[in-house]
């Protein structure tokens, strides 16, 4: 699943939004704002200081980085050198702090500025849990995998044997990185790869599809492992319909890409060529709403789409030809609904026909009937970091939950008591 867009960029002739970083409520009048991009600030440590650490922690190889590079006279070995140089230029006073003022001082374009909630007033805010203790302790975590092994986790996937892929962006622009573990999360392989690894998929051979933005422009790379030498990397382009990789999932012969722009792409397993959408606005397609650079979704064993709707606060299921399109899902505090912003950020199908949703800011995974109209499982509290932002999913045969939490950069494992 697409990172929630956190990463902040400046280039001296282009003002670029810097979210997913909070400060302390420093104000800045009206008048001396020019309508523009933008911009939270987060102070990740909770201190009320922006500091050189708070401004690289959350910062992936995003298109914001992309684009201030290609506007540089400076080459720059690493994304990381890059953003260190910027928030030097930035601190004016030199005192390794970052402040709104010198944000805004910094940049051609004066932005507009919001002041995110600091972390313990967003908790304040958490809906109270009301659901059953059966619900609340239906599932139990067994199992954390990967901790330590990413720079950014944003998705996950698995496969036959019960082997566990997660992927996300490296430092260096236009890279990433997959890495295999054992149900028992043992670390079975790692491969490099030339783009940012946004979405993962495996097949039945073994074959490892990694998708997100290269140099190119947004590709697909197909890795064939084999025991004796390196894997194998074959890499297509992806039409230029293609305009974000923020998950993907394999049904059959067919990748599925989804794209915050509001669809799902449908792009052949076998040499890349795209076969046409679901959703995009078209009419007769199913309607998709989409938030911060996010769309999870799952495909089920028929065909069938589950997709997290989250600018309508929702799941929505349809055909791969945008039909039978049903809904179930509303705004709302209480337990079964979806609060936030923009929630369900994830979607994932059981072989039961249950159905996974995970959400963001308030981060919590609840599983419902086939039907979605009753809530049997509720996993929330201690197991996310409040305001977590990225939790990817998978499910295996036996009702198995796999959340491939983005701030934590590991794979939690549910399992059903």
């Amino acid at each position: 699943m697409r990172s929630l867009a956190r990463v902040g960029m400046y280039a001296g002739l282009v003002a670029m939004a810097l979210v997913g970083m909070r400060a302390a409520a420093e104000t800045v009048p009206a008048a001396e704002l020019k309508p523009a991009i933008a911009i939270k600030l987060e102070d990740c440590d909770g201190d009320g200081k922006i500091t050189l650490d708070d401004f690289l922690k959350n910062a992936p190889a995003e298109d914001a980085v992309v684009q201030a590079l290609k506007k540089t006279s400076v080459e720059y070995a690493t994304e990381q050198a890059f953003l260190t140089a910027e928030f030097k230029r930035l601190d004016a006073d030199k005192n390794g702090e970052l402040t709104v003022a010198e944000f805004i001082k910094g940049n051609a374009v004066a932005p507009k500025v919001e002041i995110c909630p600091m972390p313990e007033k967003a908790a304040a805010a958490t809906p109270a849990i009301k659901a059953s203790p059966e619900v609340c302790g239906a599932y139990v975590r067994t199992l954390e995998i990967g901790k330590g092994e990413f720079q950014q986790l944003s998705a996950v996937a698995i496969d036959g044997k019960g082997s566990l892929y997660g992927s996300g962006a490296s430092r260096k622009i236009f890279s990433g990185t997959v890495k295999a573990f054992s149900g028992e999360g043992k670390l079975l392989q790692g491969y490099d790869v030339a783009n940012d690894a946004t979405g993962v998929a495996v097949d039945g051979s073994g074959c490892i599809y990694v998708a997100g933005r290269g140099k190119t422009g947004f590709v697909v790379e197909k890795l064939t492992p084999a025991a004796d030498k390196p894997a194998t990397h074959d890499t297509w382009t992806l039409d230029k319909a293609v305009k974000n990789v923020a998950s993907m999932r394999l049904y059959k012969d067919t990748l599925l890409i989804a794209d915050a722009g509001g669809c799902i792409h449908k792009v052949s397993a076998a040499d890349g060529k795209y076969l046409g959408a679901v959703g995009g606005g078209k009419p007769g397609s199913v309607r998709i709403n989409t938030c911060c650079g996010i769309l999870g979704f799952d495909v089920d064993a028929t065909g069938r789409l589950f997709i997290g709707n989250l600018g309508q606060h929702r799941v929505t299921a349809c055909e791969l030809d945008n039909s039978k399109v049903v809904h179930f899902g509303k705004p709302g505090e209480s337990d079964a609904d979806f609060c936030g912003c923009c929630n369900p950020v994830c979607v994932a199908v059981m072989a039961d026909g249950k159905i996974v949703t995970s959400e963001k800011t308030i981060p919590r995974i609840k599983v419902y009937a086939a039907d979605g109209k009753t809530l049997l499982a509720l996993i929330a509290g201690k197991e996310f970091r409040a305001d977590c932002s990225e939790l990817a999913l998978v499910v295996d045969a036996k009702g198995v939950i796999y959340a491939a939490d983005g701030d934590s950069k590991s794979i939690k494992v549910f399992a059903p008591k």
